[in-house]
């Protein structure tokens, strides 16, 4: 009996390529107080550090990017009105949603991009013990 039944649920057809982004959202904080209207900006880690996107926190200090391709990246924000900032590493999943809360803090910044990485500081000569 040559019967052939059909699923009432809808079938999605996607290209063997596709990925499915996600979204990371989040609080900017100083201390327990939610931070409004701050830049937030989302980078790739790569090389150059491109800009994936820039919104502003809310007037509860909320800030969402929706549509980001999954991957690694570095999430930014700063006050300059009190010189502090906040940076994070996020991992976008497909699909996903991350939450993220970013705690302004003082750090030497320049007034233009992402903050300065921590480096090492080199080993003086003078600390080593003499024979």
């Amino acid at each position: 009996s040559g019967v052939i039944q059909f699923s009432d649920h809808p079938i999605l057809i996607v290209p063997s390529d596709f990925v499915e982004p996600g979204q990371v959202s989040g609080t900017v904080l100083l201390g327990d107080i939610s931070q409004p209207d701050l830049p937030v900006v989302l980078r790739k880690m790569d090389a150059k550090r491109t800009e994936i996107g820039r919104v502003k926190s809310d007037g509860q200090g909320h800030f969402e990017f929706k549509m980001i391709p999954p991957g690694t990246y570095g999430i930014f924000t700063a006050k300059s009105i009190n010189r502090t900032s906040a940076q994070a590493e996020v991992i976008v999943k497909p699909g996903l949603q991350t939450n993220i809360s970013l705690s302004l803090g003082r750090v030497g910044l320049p007034s233009n991009g992402p903050a300065p990485k921590d480096e090492p500081l080199p080993k003086s000569e003078n600390s080593k013990a003499s024979n």
